[in-house]
């Protein structure tokens, strides 16, 4: 990786993972839990030369507060494409689609906190 006008370097992650219930986990003991246990693997590709840990939480950041979120807005929220050709008509259209998106976010987050089940509510 070196080799070439255009070095990298690798930074590999290694992540155990419990797939198990937030309410679930306080009632197993350590030796149920290492049975679920399974390690993820994560690679981040750099041409950066700053310390590992800082590299590591630049890119967690923007994955977390950047790209997943667009993403849930081009793909849940129809925002892959604007309705119209008119600039103002389309930031418009864009701010609406954000504060739905924001709205669901916030029901989600009371659902969860208040145990609600919203599968059977339009």
């Amino acid at each position: 990786m070196n080799e070439g006008k255009n070095a990298f370097r690798l930074i590999a992650i290694k992540k155990k993972i419990t797939p198990i219930l937030p309410t679930l986990e306080e009632m197993l003991s350590e030796e149920e839990k290492l049975q679920y246990a399974r390690e993820h693997y994560s690679v981040i590709a750099t041409n950066s030369d700053e310390e590992i840990e800082d590299v590591v939480r630049f890119y967690r950041q923007r994955g977390d507060a950047s790209e997943n979120r667009i993403k849930e807005l081009k793909n849940g929220f129809n925002l892959k494409y604007l309705p119209t050709l008119d600039f103002t008509a389309n930031a418009f259209y864009f701010q609406i689609s954000v504060l739905d998106y924001n709205l669901f976010v916030l029901f989600l987050f009371l659902s969860n906190y208040y145990e609600i089940n919203l599968e059977n509510c339009t």
